[in-house]
């Protein structure tokens, strides 16, 4: 929630902001609940996770940093929704080579 009204504050619209706050209490929090997450809260998390290790040791500039990278993201997404497009693309790309990898080492 906090998040959310952080967010839409710093210049996201209620819809971004609220994606932004959900991915954010996903990545503080640990806590997943996959069927209901939204391809940008998965972007979110990819984007401040990109190796998928989760680590709650992370140096608080570091997190800090990671916020920032994806906020800009997020905004860039509101202010161009073909960047989201092209971004939501990629995701799915990338899902389809683990999807294979997964095949093959069967």
């Amino acid at each position: 929630m906090l998040g959310s009204i952080a967010a839409e504050r710093l210049g996201l619209n209620e819809e971004m902001a609220s994606s932004f706050g959900v991915a954010y209490s996903l990545v503080h929090t640990g806590l997943v609940a996959y069927h209901t997450l939204e391809p940008g809260q998965i972007l979110f998390y990819k984007m401040f996770y990109p190796f998928g290790a989760m680590s709650y040791d992370l140096d608080p500039s570091l997190i800090k940093t990671k916020l920032k990278i994806v906020f800009e993201r997020f905004k860039s997404w509101q202010n161009d929704p073909q960047i989201y497009t092209q971004d939501i693309a990629r995701l799915q790309k990338m899902a389809d080579i683990w999807k294979e990898w997964d095949e093959i080492n069967e």
